[in-house]
């Protein structure tokens, strides 16, 4: 027990880490050694059992002194962890010393048996690791969904010689680009629908797996959660060839570990990161094949570039086995050299002969399932149905489905063979027949089931994600959705129909060309479906569940009205559940609003909700989904009620503003600044229709809106926008200071501040200049008269001149107006009370030392650096989560500043607790803290240089690129110039370090950028 508690108390240590894993690992090898020896004991003695109690006492005593050292602050823990080694080897010794008390053939089991215990240990960490990876149940090949003994012979062998089958007879004479060692990377097998392409790709699958060489297989469907987009088809490719190779699965482990956002990245990072990487450089023993099938269902432009523009860049050993119904952005796929085509034309003589052998199969089960007898349905009915399939798989298994529900199958197979027409239509026309004949075969003279059809299939064909029907009673008011005779009529056309689905399975078409042709092609018949008027349906469904299930008490829905403070962020969705159908509703509802036309029931209910349950739902939405704007709503409502007036009053508008106004700062805090901007934008929208009729009471609010959608627009790049916004800012600050000074010159003031930096982040420095100093003397003439109020704001455009100031070179004048901040700042201190003013303080210092700096007076730069540091020091131990970021960002400071009186040791061990803060702060908060991180993990990379402690000034640089390169992917515009920064760090030290060519390749990507 002793042990086990060791070595639990070492996982808290982030510094040195791998000295004390090893440690702890040590520990764990040892006692397991020395208690396998004595479990092969006949009998303990005294003596025995004495040197057990000594061993017991010295890891009691190695966990106490662990754990006072892990309760130190976290800067005497950085002083401190340079003796760590010496600290681990004395622990060590005393270890040694115990365990050398017992015989020396235990030690040598010990020895023996270390090796074994660490791989254990690893392995068992590797694989909760792993576990991070997303995995979708399904979406692996199947044993049901094979072809055919006896038949796909002929193009099997062509794609498992492509494959590396080196099993497959003639593999070297199988058709132009299918060469094993010089073949393509990707084989697209393209065919209509209905040909048989999935089971073809679970064959395929089965096979390679059976050679063991399936990486990995993930079989697309449009009407399965999961399967209907590609957002965890990389993850699921990782999580597999993590099980290839060890070697490849540390590789996954160390960028799970230093990327744990990965799971959820793009797609195109996470192919780089998750499969890519991790098997570069690594020698393959055989082919590894990936099946990925009916990419058409879950189509996306960046899945595409993937495959089109990355994948030929995987180890020759890869092969990725796509299928596919064609489609135009496919042709500039074929096109590539890695790429090789294959049609799968229905009406050549190998498919004709497969077809009939699985007909005549299908027929062979029918007849046993319903006792027609051994030579059902006869030669010539056998013949003639084997021509009408003309090729097409699907058309004989759901033509059999079918059979197997009917009271007369031969007359069914009879009326199919005679009135379906000519096996030489295309195939979508032949699909459209079959589809018809089973549908017409139903009661349409019934009105029950003519109403119960109209229901089902117009909302299965209108949802925008499947639903079980079990969801969709729920939607219904829990109503009876369709009868149970009408979905077993229509279970040969939809699955999820069945009693045992109703509560797992969502209830969706068999097949796209079914949905194509219910709606496209069937026009006034019977079962001919307007997806329109199932979305009218679905747009009253959602507004009625809401309305009846958005109350205050629901999770998630109040959480604005709490302190920002204790509460920060948004609502995690595991501690706020919802129903799926209510969740449908909240996601889709102005999807499905847009589609109707003027209807009493839907006017009722969108009254009920626009003015009591707009609040709650945009809360509601931030905690399940992406929030969302409704200026497309706004305007339908304009075209048929014209315009929100009818529905909504003043007042409700500007509390939803308010509310989206709200959701800001708790979307910024989560990094959703896209989001962020999306709901000020709203906001701007709402209040600029509102001034118009209220010019006094809304355009106070529509210029605030206006300077936070500055701010985030700056934050996300989009400068030229950011300024344009803050613009009118100012001018409708301006006229409104112009009546009445008192009330609108502070915002005006602090809207000539969020201007003037637009302009600096535009390079326009000078104009920045005059623009602060307007701010600067409306603060100064604000402050004469209130200084308690406006001396803090004051000293904010102060701040704001001098970094403009030193922008410009102008040194001087830069520091003695920084000077004024400070002191500005120390009189507030000493006269007001709370946190905010000794912050200030602290930031303002941090200030002076950068200016001092500027001016080459180290001493007087690096005293008020360390002044800054103390002070954050102080506020960090009263308000941890509010000031240990300014913590991070003195030590910083105050590190450079070290540097510059050439004391680098004591430079270095500042920027490692500067370091070591922002890896803690990253890991609640990656976005918010990554950037800030970077730039510290370069500054240690340069002081560790300086030092000559060369890997861990390699470590931080290459950390830091991949830092950068992770927020770069998402937002060019403002990291990509960090980025080509530390890429060239990163290339000097690789070349000082005489690694010549990875310095060349770290070149090529910093000029890529």
């Amino acid at each position: 027990m002793s042990a086990l508690r060791l070595t639990e108390i070492i996982k808290g240590f982030r510094l040195n880490k791998t000295c004390w894993r090893e440690f702890g690992y040590y520990i764990v090898t040892v006692t397991a050694g020395v208690i396998e020896g004595l479990m092969q004991a006949e009998s303990l003695d005294d003596t025995i059992i004495a040197k057990l109690g000594r061993l017991k006492t010295v890891l009691e005593e190695a966990a106490i002194r662990v754990t006072q050292e892990l309760t130190l602050p976290w800067y005497t823990r950085l002083n401190r962890a340079l003796r760590d080694i010496d600290e681990i080897a004395q622990m060590r010794a005393r270890v040694d010393e115990a365990i050398g008390l017992f015989q020396f053939s235990a030690l040598l089991r010990i020895m023996a048996g270390t090796e074994n215990s660490r791989q254990f240990v690893a392995q068992q960490a590797s694989r909760n690791i792993i576990e991070r990876l997303q995995r979708v149940q399904g979406a692996s090949w199947d044993t049901y969904r094979l072809c055919l003994d006896g038949t796909r012979v002929e193009i099997m062998d062509k794609i498992l010689a492509w494959a590396g089958d080196l099993n497959t007879p003639n593999r070297t004479e199988v058709g132009p680009g299918l060469n094993l060692m010089h073949g393509p990377t990707v084989l697209l097998l393209t065919a209509v629908a209905g040909a048989g392409k999935s089971t073809i790709a679970h064959t395929v699958a089965k096979r390679c797996a059976e050679r063991r060489i399936l990486a990995s297989s993930f079989f697309f469907d449009r009407g399965t959660e999961g399967r209907n987009r590609p957002t965890w088809l990389m993850t699921t490719i990782a999580a597999d060839i993590s099980k290839l190779d060890r070697s490849i699965a540390k590789r996954v482990e160390a960028v799970l570990e230093d990327d744990p956002t990965l799971p959820s990245a793009p797609l195109s990072r996470q192919f780089e990161n998750l499969v890519l990487k991790p098997c570069q450089d690594h020698s393959f023993e055989r082919p590894a094949v990936i099946v990925i099938d009916a990419l058409d269902e879950a189509w996306t432009d960046d899945l595409l570039v993937v495959l089109r523009d990355h994948a030929v860049r995987l180890p020759s050993a890869f092969r990725i086995f796509v299928t596919s119904r064609m489609r135009p952005e496919l042709e500039t796929l074929s096109r590539q050299p890695h790429v090789y085509r294959l049609d799968l034309d229905i009406g050549s003589r190998a498919n004709l002969h497969d077809i009939r052998q699985f007909a005549l199969d299908k027929l062979r089960e029918l007849a046993v399932d319903r006792n027609l007898g051994a030579n059902w349905p006869g030669e010539q009915l056998r013949d003639k149905f084997v021509e009408k399939a003309g090729g097409l798989f699907l058309w004989v298994a759901t033509i059999c489905d079918y059979l197997r529900h009917r009271d007369d199958p031969t007359l069914e197979l009879n009326k199919f063979i005679l009135e379906n027409g000519s096996s030489a239509s295309s195939a979508e026309v032949r699909m459209d027949k079959l589809y018809a004949s089973i549908l017409e075969s139903c009661d349409w003279d019934d009105p029950s089931f003519l109403n119960s059809y109209d229901r089902v299939m117009t909302i299965v064909v209108a949802l925008k994600t499947p639903l079980t029907i079990s969801d969709m009673r729920t939607l219904h008011h829990n109503r009876m959705l369709s009868s149970d005779y009408t979905l077993q009529k229509l279970s040969p056309l939809l699955t999820g129909a069945t009693g045992a689905d109703h509560e797992s399975r969502p209830l969706r078409m068999l097949h796209q060309s079914l949905r194509d042709f219910l709606v496209l092609r069937a026009g006034k018949t019977n079962f001919g479906i307007t997806e329109q008027h199932g979305s009218q349906k679905l747009a009253i469904l959602c507004l009625e569940i809401m309305n009846r299930q958005l109350v205050s008490k629901l999770p998630g829905t109040g959480y604005l009205m709490e302190c920002k403070y204790k509460t920060p962020g948004i609502p995690t969705p595991e501690s706020c559940e919802i129903s799926k159908a209510l969740l449908y509703a909240c996601r889709f509802w102005p999807d499905h609003i847009l589609d109707v036309e003027f209807h009493a029931e839907v006017e009722e209910e969108l009254k009920i909700f626009l003015t009591q349950k707009l609040v709650l739902w945009i809360q509601l939405l931030a905690v399940h989904d992406r929030c969302r704007r409704l200026g497309d709503v706004r305007r339908w409502l304009q075209t048929k009620f014209n315009g929100f007036s009818g529905f909504i009053t003043q007042e409700h508008g500007q509390v939803y503003a308010d509310i989206c106004m709200m959701l800001d700062t708790r979307l910024l805090y989560e990094d959703r600044k896209e989001e962020a901007l999306e709901m000020l934008s709203e906001a701007v929208e709402i209040y600029r229709s509102l001034q118009k009729s209220d010019h006094v009471s809304y355009t106070p609010k529509l210029a605030l809106s206006l300077n936070m959608v500055s701010h985030r627009l700056s934050e996300l790049g989009h400068h030229e926008e950011g300024l344009q916004a803050i613009q009118e800012s100012v001018r409708l600050w301006t006229e409104l200071s112009e009546g009445q000074p008192d009330e609108f010159m502070p915002p005006l003031a602090k809207a000539l501040n969020i201007f003037s930096l637009c302009l600096s982040n535009l390079g326009r420095h000078h104009e920045a200049r005059w623009v602060t100093l307007r701010a600067v003397e409306k603060h100064r003439q604000l402050a004469r008269d209130d200084p308690v109020v406006f001396t803090p704001g004051l000293a904010k455009s102060l701040n704001r001149m001098s970094n403009i100031l030193s922008y410009l070179n102008e040194d001087t004048e830069a520091l003695e107006i920084i000077e004024e901040v400070v002191e500005l700042h120390r009189r507030l201190v000493a006269e007001q009370e709370g946190y905010e003013p000794l912050y200030n303080l602290a930031t303002s210092l941090n200030n002076l030392s950068n200016r001092l700096s500027d001016l080459h007076r180290p001493e007087e730069a690096l005293a008020a650096a360390e002044e800054s540091v103390t002070l954050f020091r102080q506020l960090a131990s009263q308000r941890s989560i509010l000031y240990t970021p300014g913590l991070s960002m003195s030590l910083h400071t105050l590190s450079r500043r070290l540097d510059c009186l050439e004391r680098t040791g004591d430079a270095l061990l500042a920027i490692q607790e500067a370091v070591e803060i922002r890896r803690h702060l990253t890991q609640t908060r990656p976005a918010a803290f990554n950037a800030e991180f970077a730039k510290s993990l370069n500054l240690l990379s340069v002081y560790a240089s300086t030092l000559g402690h060369h890997d861990e000034a390699l470590a931080g640089a290459r950390e830091a690129v991949k830092v950068l390169t992770q927020l770069a992917s998402t937002r060019p515009m403002v990291f990509n110039i960090l980025l080509k920064t530390s890429l060239n760090k990163l290339s000097q030290l690789l070349t000082a370090m005489g690694c010549y060519h990875e310095a060349a390749d770290v070149d090529k990507q910093a000029t890529a950028l």
